[in-house]
């Protein structure tokens, strides 16, 4: 059952980035995906299934990364298909290495957190601010 719960998580999780959410939606809520693929009434009696999938893929799933996005205004786990490979051959010459632009993805606070940071300087040292990577490069 959990190896069938898997096959059916791959094929949702395979089917991401040119579904309803639009081209840009390369991940999915865990939420989201447990609740379209098990009954609301079999949702307490499947639940270690659940696990045993959700920790399987975790672990022997490459094509699978596991973040935090917010969905819906509210963090949640998610799943994103980071699949390396082109889904149709023809896409690029097998010689060519084409230009594939990075994604944009929150990396995380500079600072933990104001209170317990102690590397913070309590005077500015200059009186300008020069922020990478704002604006894109046409």
């Amino acid at each position: 059952q959990v190896m069938e719960l898997v096959d059916q998580i791959l094929n949702v999780l395979g089917g991401l980035g040119g579904g309803p959410g639009g081209p840009g939606k390369d991940y999915v809520a865990l939420n989201h995906v447990r609740d379209s693929l098990i009954a609301p009434r079999d949702r307490k009696t499947k639940h270690t299934i659940w696990e045993k999938a959700v920790k399987f893929i975790s672990h022997n799933e490459s094509r699978v990364r596991r973040d935090i996005e917010s969905v819906g205004g509210e963090d949640c786990d998610v799943w994103r298909w980071v699949s390396a490979i082109p889904s149709s051959p023809s896409a690029h010459s097998p010689g060519s290495a084409a230009p594939r632009p990075l994604a944009k993805t929150w990396q995380g606070q500079a600072f933990e957190s104001l209170e317990t940071t102690h590397n913070l300087p309590h005077i500015s040292p200059t009186s300008s601010l020069k922020i990478r990577n704002m604006f894109d490069c046409e």
